[in-house]
This record gives C-alpha cells, sequence and structure tokens, in this order.
C-alpha cells in the first residue's frame, strides 16, 4: 500500500497531467462528481497534507470578478484604461483579504459623467450581487485610489447582497452604505469617503436617527429614496450615507467588529445599537 506521502504526490501530478480539453472554469461550484472533489477527497485521506487542502478548496471555488471596460468609441485613453485596471486589481486583491465570501461579479466601467459625482467624477452601484456598475467622466482627472475604494465600496455590497439579498427598506440601505462606507475605512485608514459627511451637527444626526426609527415602526416603511440620499427634500446631501456611517463607525468602535467581519450580519440586527445612539 502506497504511504500518504506517495499517495498524495500522485493525486497531484494526476491533477497536473489531466488533459486540458474540458478545463473547468474558475469560481465553478465543487460538486460531489467533480474532478475537484475527487482530489480534495483522497488528499483529506492523507493527513499529513490537511495544510494544503484549505488552499485547494479556497482557489478551486473562488469566484470570478471580471472587469469589463465599455470603449467601443475610445473615449477613454491609454492612461485611463492602465488607471482603471490597476485600480480594478488592487481593489479585487484588497477585498477578498478581507471578505470570506463574494459571488461571480461583472464589474462594467462606462463613460457616464450625468452619473458621477462631481467632485471625484466617479460613481458605482451594485445593481445585482453579479453586476457591479462603475460610470466615469473620461474628461475628469482620474484618481486611482479613489476608484479603488469605489470598487471594494461596491463590492462589500455585492457580497452583502449575495448573502442577505436586496436592500429593499430604508434601514436595510442605510446599513448598507454605513457597511460599505466604513469597509473604505478599513481598507484604507486614512481614507474619508466623500459621503459621510462631517459639517452636520449633532441636532441634525439625532433628527435623523430618530426619523429613521419612526420609519422603521411604520406599516408601510415608505420614504423617499432620493430625499434620505441625495438632498431632494428636506435633508441635505449624503444624509441617508452619514446615518449609517455613523451608526456603523460607532458600532464598531464599541464591538470591534470590522466592516468585513458584519458583512452578513442583518439591518435589523443594528436596531438595538440604534435605539442607544437616540439621546
Amino acid at each position: 500500500m502506497a504511504s500518504p506521502a506517495v499517495a498524495a504526490t500522485a493525486v497531484v501530478r494526476a491533477a497536473v497531467d489531466r488533459p486540458k480539453s474540458k478545463p473547468v472554469p474558475l469560481g465553478y461550484p465543487v460538486g460531489s462528481n467533480t474532478f475537484q472533489s475527487r482530489v480534495l477527497f483522497i488528499l483529506k485521506e492523507t493527513a499529513p497534507y490537511s495544510k494544503i487542502i484549505n488552499v485547494l478548496e479556497l482557489n478551486m471555488t473562488k469566484s470570478r470578478i471580471n472587469k469589463i471596460i465599455l470603449n467601443s468609441s475610445g473615449i477613454f485613453s491609454d492612461d485611463k484604461l492602465e488607471i482603471i485596471t490597476e485600480a480594478f486589481t488592487i481593489a479585487v486583491r484588497s477585498t477578498r483579504k478581507l471578505l470570506q465570501v463574494l459571488p461571480n461579479i461583472d464589474v462594467v466601467f462606462y463613460h457616464n459623467p450625468e452619473m458621477v459625482i462631481p467632485e471625484t467624477g466617479i460613481g458605482g452601484n451594485t445593481d445585482t450581487q453579479n453586476i457591479i456598475m462603475i460610470p466615469l467622466d473620461a474628461d475628469f482627472g482620474l484618481n486611482q485610489h479613489e476608484l479603488m475604494l469605489t470598487i471594494c465600496h461596491e463590492l462589500h455590497h455585492a457580497a452583502r447582497m449575495s448573502q442577505l439579498g436586496d436592500t429593499d427598506s430604508l434601514l436595510k440601505k442605510i446599513v448598507s452604505e454605513g457597511l460599505a462606507d466604513q469597509f473604505e475605512l478599513e481598507i484604507d485608514p486614512n481614507h474619508h469617503p466623500i459621503t459621510y459627511r462631517k459639517d452636520l451637527s449633532s441636532e441634525d444626526i439625532q433628527r435623523g436617527l430618530r426619523d429613521l426609527r419612526q420609519i422603521i415602526q411604520s406599516k408601510d416603511g415608505e420614504y423617499d429614496y432620493y430625499e434620505w440620499f441625495f438632498g431632494y427634500g428636506k435633508y441635505p446631501n449624503w444624509f441617508g450615507y452619514t446615518i449609517g456611517n455613523f451608526i456603523i463607525s460607532n458600532y464598531w468602535e464599541k464591538s470591534e467588529l470590522t466592516p468585513a467581519e458584519l458583512v452578513n450580519q442583518s439591518a435589523e440586527g443594528f436596531i438595538p445599537f440604534l435605539d442607544e445612539l437616540i439621546s
């Protein structure tokens, strides 16, 4: 009978020498009948090699995150294409280090000046857990670091949506945006999200917390998204983002749980802490 070392070596060699005619795409689920499962089963029978199993499982089940740049018009210069590519690469690498679960995602970059934050020339929206849209102003001086953090922000949304579903209430949207903004800070502690306003008074914050609590308690939970988040109404611009940042930053400080660790925490789980913040 072959020793564990010989058995494991044979399996690894078989994996290397396996015909490449039908490669399993990256991120393909490891099912009971796949080649990967058979390899892992045999390796798990060889105790001395248990440390490499986790690495193999991680690589075999890693999600696909694709970069798609819409540039048929050639509006993005070579320099901007390089900035986009580098920002994407760093963002995916940084996010993978902190988030354990990411779905398969297409990240689409395109030119649309009407959909960006004027101060940065960058926008972002996670349409579904599998689609992230990043509008850019091709005529704006693109900041690679700012773009990288925006991608990280949206990746956090996608990871959260893959576990908890859509943000179909004001509480869910506020918590989700607060977590994603604070996730940017987790990656770069010297960064300050533009959507976290520090010029609002404590009275403004308390009013927002009380209004949020009232909507949570209401029967229909109706609210005006553009009023809460984009300044169309009684609240200032970025108000919903700021309330979310206030809740999450204080929760992070008290619980010592990071935004990455809180990615799967339900929005409803923050309600008791919200009540503590209301004075």
